[in-house]
């Protein structure tokens, strides 16, 4: 059994090493990512007030691969709705916030498929709510803001074929819209090379 095992992992690194050693060295490439996108809590608020900092994101791209280990990347990304719920003055108040945007950087890659990544992004943070008394709305609105800030992030692509990887990546997007705040993205992603 332990001969048979070796056996596989054997076949599955030669077929690896086989794949990374055809796939395209330069190009363009195209990908799509989905996954968690995460926020800190808001401390200002009172402790009744219930907070979701957690929901999903995709995020669509487009690249040129220069050489086998620098790429550089444009992308377009949109999160789900984020919300925070709480009562106070004998009123329930409920909220929803998302993002979009679009970022560039630059990717590094390393012989053994992990990456890391820096740039720049252009984001909008989206919010809309509701105050209610009882069943009555009592105030509603909307608001939306813009802003630049920078972009960290690192992963491991692993190649399925000469055209074709997969990867897992984290990304913290650094002051978000017109906010100090930032965004955490974990997700995985496909990547076809042309």
């Amino acid at each position: 059994m332990k001969n048979f095992a070796f056996l596989v992992a054997g076949l599955l690194l030669a077929g690896s090493a086989s794949a990374q050693m055809t796939k395209q060295q330069s190009g363009v490439y195209v990908g799509i990512d989905g996954g968690l996108a995460n926020t800190a809590k808001d401390n200002s608020l009172s402790s009744s007030t219930s907070q979701r900092t957690n929901t999903g994101f995709l995020r669509g791209s487009v690249g040129y691969q220069f050489t086998p280990n620098w790429a550089l990347e444009a992308g377009y990304f949109s999160t789900g709705d984020f919300k925070i719920e709480g009562r106070s003055m004998g009123q329930t108040h409920s909220s929803t916030v998302s993002a979009k945007g679009f970022d560039l950087s630059g990717l590094y890659k390393f012989d053994n498929g992990i990456f890391l990544k820096a740039g720049w992004h252009h984001s909008t943070r989206s919010a809309s709510g509701s105050s209610r008394a009882g069943n009555t709305v009592v105030r509603r609105w909307t608001f939306s803001d813009s802003g630049s800030g920078y972009l960290l992030g690192a992963g491991y692509e692993f190649d399925l074929s000469p055209n074709a990887s997969v990867n897992v990546a984290y990304t913290r997007m650094q002051k978000v819209a017109a906010s100090d705040g930032g965004l955490n993205l974990i997700g995985v992603g496909m990547k076809y090379r042309f």
